[in-house]
């Protein structure tokens, strides 16, 4: 539940080598009609205020969503 006295932030890690999907994307998977990273932010949105996905390609996330995204400084 968000609070209107302190703002609290979540960070999706979404990096990796994604070496067990051969090289695909995990968080872009889709389950049904929606990928993973779209239901875990409608879950994590209701309950944070900011949001931070860090990944790889962060080019991969700019226009889904209006969270802070972030390019995974570790690599490998």
């Amino acid at each position: 539940m968000k609070s209107n006295n302190i703002r609290i932030s979540a960070a999706i890690l979404a990096g990796g080598q994604n070496t067990r999907m051969s090289g695909f994307n995990k968080a872009l998977s889709r389950i049904g009609d929606k990928s993973i990273i779209d239901m875990m932010m409608s879950v994590i949105a209701q309950l944070f205020d900011d949001i931070i996905i860090i990944a790889n390609k962060p080019e991969d996330y700019y226009n889904r969503f209006s969270a802070n995204i972030q390019k995974d400084i570790i690599s490998e």
